[in-house]
């Protein structure tokens, strides 16, 4: 029961400090291993997004967001509709494959830019399809005491 965030950002294990009210419920059973807020996790794991020139690496984040502002980066409260983990990058630092779940689906191995991969999204908060964008995020490591 857990979702492409969890699967992320979590390694399948679910958001451990959820924000309030982002654990859905079946039958008022929550699911825990769900993670409906991948937005907090950036923070949490202290990710920096990587700028449109810098080289991804294999286990770079990747999200699918809806770029509100059309600045061209992730801004804190963008619609996410979509994460996933990059599995392999080129000789240029340009990333071939990620690997994620698909929804509720399998765990499947993609390029970022397939077709029907994402490229739209329905943002529950506009009630809309909307194209979506791609950002990257490099977890840095924590600083060992």
């Amino acid at each position: 029961a857990y979702n492409c965030h969890s699967y992320a950002w979590h390694n399948s294990k679910g958001d451990p400090d959820p924000a309030s009210g982002d654990i859905p419920q079946i039958g008022g059973v929550p699911i825990p291993k769900w993670d409906n807020n991948p937005a907090d996790d950036i923070k949490q794991q202290n990710a920096i997004q990587l700028g449109n020139d810098e080289n991804n690496m294999p286990g770079d984040k990747l999200i699918f967001y809806t770029d509100a502002n059309g600045n061209g980066k992730y801004d804190d409260g963008e619609f996410i509709s979509h994460s996933a983990v990059v599995k392999t990058v080129d000789q240029e630092g340009y990333t071939t494959t990620v690997i994620g779940k698909m929804g509720k689906g399998e765990i499947s191995t993609k390029h970022p830019d397939a077709p029907g991969y994402y490229r739209t999204a329905y943002n529950p908060e506009t009630k809309k399809e909307e194209i979506q964008s791609r950002a990257y995020f490099r977890v840095s490591k924590p600083i060992e005491e």
